[in-house]
């Protein structure tokens, strides 16, 4: 850790060292848009800086605008049209090796100005979507990428918000509020998407990376309850993720080597002139580059590999096109030695040999029908496959490989979205559409000669929904609207109403309040467990549970009580029904506690007789990024219980009470012309302690297998939890080229957070087992 710290001094005392004097400037463009019916405003102007800063233009007749010679830095982006609420865009930061580009929604003001007066109270965390109204944000790239610890992944770097968690260092799967992560919607382009995470588990809603690169995102949103009605099959939250478009003037590229691989990523225009543009990007895991050179290293180091692209054709009559997709393969294995005298633990023994791969490929299409009217449609296929051999090494047998679990698992679904959306005036917008989804699956698993899994077949699932904006004055916004969703396979049905209101009381102040009915139907091979019964017959008892149920209530304030600063307060309830539990009266499994299916195997059939609540206040402070710094501040108060077969009432494995974050960061310039930027970044994370069921020691020892104390399920709970993370970033600004070099370190003070208690059977005592300790990750990229 010391040698990589001392390499990054020096590597920052080279760049330090180059002179220059030139003054480095960029183009900025892009487009600007009605925020309701996405038609392209013409002559919006847009100024950069002050509103009479001499660097300003005006967008075309397709809303597009390019700003030349921006000096390279942090700059506020201004854009005002008649008759709609003047925006800015706050410290958006210019450099020298890409081309920025922004895409500037505006919305109407409902009372008729002849000059704009209005100044809209948004900040650059305003959901991107126009119908969203309470517990969601975006956030931008850049985000990703500053937050010490996020590893410019999505789902850690959600992390940092009020009400977020994990429960695992191991993995990036996130927990909203109390619930399960499995509990969350993935979209991008508009269309639901497989689990985009290397190393998930069957069902689970993460994993240890993201398959998603920072170079192909743009700014997207992030919901943690109550989201509007084209957000269907979600019971916690939903990550809207967007590619962005490739640079249709200039090819671009940039290459990364760092810690969680090496990437490459290309862009551009196919002919010159024309707006058509491709984006690309590839990356192969630093542990898999190794592993070429050191073979023996592949038995114990996980590999994986993806890549990402989007091909963005606008044409002038038919409409805009998109082909976007995302692959990634991850392959994990552990190999024993075949020589009995060199084990030492009592797995070593033991093997695996997991190969896994998701991939989906979906192409769009989106047509004005005029200038308040245009559909859009995503046709989008999916595969999801993975073979995984878990064995023994038989000494009776010459060492051979004996297996004790062989999963093999395919899943395919073609899915067609598609929505109409029409603004009939200032005031009313109404959006209605749906989703058809054509699922396919062959499953099977098999566990110490029991087969849990054998099945294949058809998963379909049809989602219709209508939703309506109104905006009756200029400080109230009303969002309603109905969502319709019905699972084939168990056919089971819901419908599910969602209604939002907001009070814009002043230009720094408002008040909201939701509430909506949301669902998300078990992962597929839960309806298709096999239980065998005592005749030896199998069955699928469970094809047709219930699908889970969950009612969001919120109440939210939101206060802009200085330049740049926010508080923000949300009261939430959320009481969720027609949860699975083990139909079993000494049983207090519940599928609300289980983040995959992988422990639901050899179970007795589920009943949708479970119920949980959860409660909670989440509290924001916020410096957005001025004067070179921002800074952060979130926490949550929570309460989340449920209830088993009995009716009995526990807490559930996510009720670790409180959540406390805070991210700060600073940048500053440096250089001869003060265009490079050194940025400091840090974070303390602290929360209450995982929860566990305490071990009978007594029967344990004497059965000689854990045997746990149901009457006491979840009662206990781990010490608190906290760590602190930091990260340092060099950005050289060149000529015609941005090379950064970066170190981002996670739990600097090793501490030992316990992560869960096990029962060690050679010491007949319990011992403990501990999250992740210290963790860099090192890395270097370049933008030309």
């Amino acid at each position: 850790m010391q040698k990589r710290i001392i390499i990054l001094l020096l590597l920052l005392t080279y760049f330090f060292n180059l002179k220059g004097q030139e003054q480095y400037t960029q183009l900025v463009k892009g487009i600007v848009r009605d925020a309701d019916s996405q038609k392209p405003l013409v002559g919006a102007a847009v100024k950069m800086g002050e509103p009479n800063y001499a660097n300003a233009t005006t967008s075309d007749e397709q809303g597009n605008f390019k700003l030349n010679e921006v000096p390279i830095g942090r700059h506020d982006f201004t854009i005002s049209f008649i008759g709609y609420e003047t925006f800015t865009l706050k410290n958006i930061l210019v450099i020298s090796g890409k081309e920025l580009f922004l895409t500037i929604d505006l919305r109407e003001s409902i009372e008729k100005l002849e000059e704009v007066v209005i100044k809209a109270n948004r900040g650059n965390q305003k959901p991107l979507n126009e119908m969203a109204t309470l517990s969601a944000r975006s956030f931008s790239v850049e985000e990703t990428k500053r937050y010490a610890g996020s590893f410019s992944d999505p789902a850690r770097m959600a992390m940092n918000f009020a009400g977020v968690t994990s429960g695992s260092d191991f993995s990036n799967e996130i927990v909203i509020r109390g619930n399960t992560p499995k509990g969350i919607l993935w979209r991008i382009e508009g269309v639901e998407v497989p689990n985009p995470n290397h190393f998930g588990q069957l069902g689970s809603g993460g994993g240890g990376v993201s398959m998603l690169s920072a170079g192909t995102l743009s700014n997207s949103d992030f919901y943690t309850g109550a989201f509007p009605a084209e957000f269907g099959n979600a019971l916690s939250g939903v990550f809207d993720l967007k590619f962005r478009n490739g640079n249709a003037d200039r090819r671009e590229y940039a290459l990364q080597i760092g810690g969680l691989g090496m990437e490459v990523n290309t862009e551009g225009y196919f002919k010159k002139g024309k707006n058509a543009s491709y984006l690309f990007n590839y990356r192969y895991s630093s542990t898999g580059f190794v592993a070429l050179f050191i073979p023996f290293l592949k038995a114990f180091v996980p590999t994986y590999q993806d890549a990402s692209f989007k091909i963005n054709v606008p044409t002038e009559k038919a409409g805009t096109f998109g082909l976007f997709g995302l692959w990634g393969k991850n392959i994990s294995e552990k190999t024993p030695e075949p020589d009995r005298t060199k084990w030492k633990n009592s797995n070593d023994d033991s093997g695996f040999d997991y190969n896994n791969s998701t991939g989906f490929v979906g192409l769009s299409h989106q047509y004005f029908l005029s200038d308040k009217t245009y559909i859009k449609s995503v046709l989008a296929y999916s595969i999801q496959s993975g073979l995984n051999d878990d064995y023994y090494l038989d000494l009776a047998k010459n060492y051979q490989k004996t297996t004790t679990g062989l999963s093999d698992l395919t899943g395919k679904e073609l899915r067609l979205n598609t929505f109409f959306n029409h603004k009939f005036d200032s005031k009313n917008t109404l959006r209605f559409g749906g989703t058809f989804t054509k699922g396919d699956f062959d499953m099977n698993f098999t566990k110490n000669g029991g087969k849990y899994l054998n099945s294949r077949g058809e998963a379909d699932m049809l989602q219709v929904y209508g939703q309506w904006k109104y905006r009756f004055a200029e400080k109230w916004t009303l969002n309603s609207g109905l969502h319709f969703l019905k699972q084939y396979l168990s056919n089971k049905n819901n419908l599910e109403p969602r209604l939002a209101l907001q009070w814009q009381q002043s230009p720094t102040q408002s008040f909201g309040v939701s509430v909506g009915l949301h669902s998300r139907p078990e992962n597929i091979s839960v309806n298709l467990l096999q239980n065998r019964d005592t005749n030896g017959v199998f069955s699928t008892p469970n094809r047709n549970i219930d699908i889970p149920k969950a009612v969001h209530y919120v109440l939210s304030y939101d206060k802009s009580f200085a330049e740049n600063w926010r508080f923000k307060m949300e009261v939430y309830y959320q009481s969720l029904y027609d949860i699975s539990v083990e139909k079993d009266s000494f049983s207090s499994l519940s599928l609300i506690n289980e983040p995959s299916t992988w422990n639901l195997f050899n179970r007795k059939p589920f009943v949708g007789a479970g119920k949980s609540t959860n409660v909670g206040v989440d509290f924001t402070v916020e410096k957005s990024f001025s004067n070179d710094s921002y800074f952060m501040l979130t926490a949550s108060i929570f309460d989340s219980k449920f209830k088993d077969y009995l009716g009995r009432n526990f807490n559930t494995f996510y009720n670790s009470k409180y959540l406390l974050n805070i991210v700060a960061g600073k940048d500053f310039k440096v250089g001869a012309s003060k265009r490079n930027i050194l940025n400091i970044n840090a974070k303390l994370a602290l929360r209450g302690g995982n929860r566990f069921t305490p071990i009978n020691e007594f029967l344990t020892r004497k059965n000689r297998y854990v045997i746990l104390d149901n009457d006491r399920v979840f009662e206990s709970q781990m010490p608190a939890y906290w760590r602190v993370d930091w990260s340092i970033q060099y950005k050289k600004n060149r000529k015609h080229s941005t090379q950064t070099i970066f170190l981002d370190v996670q739990n600097t003070f090793d501490n030992n957070n316990v992560l869960r208690p096990y029962f060690d059977f050679k010491s007949n005592t319990i011992k403990y087992e501990y999250q992740l300790g210290i963790l860099p990750n090192m890395g270097y990229r370049i933008e030309f």
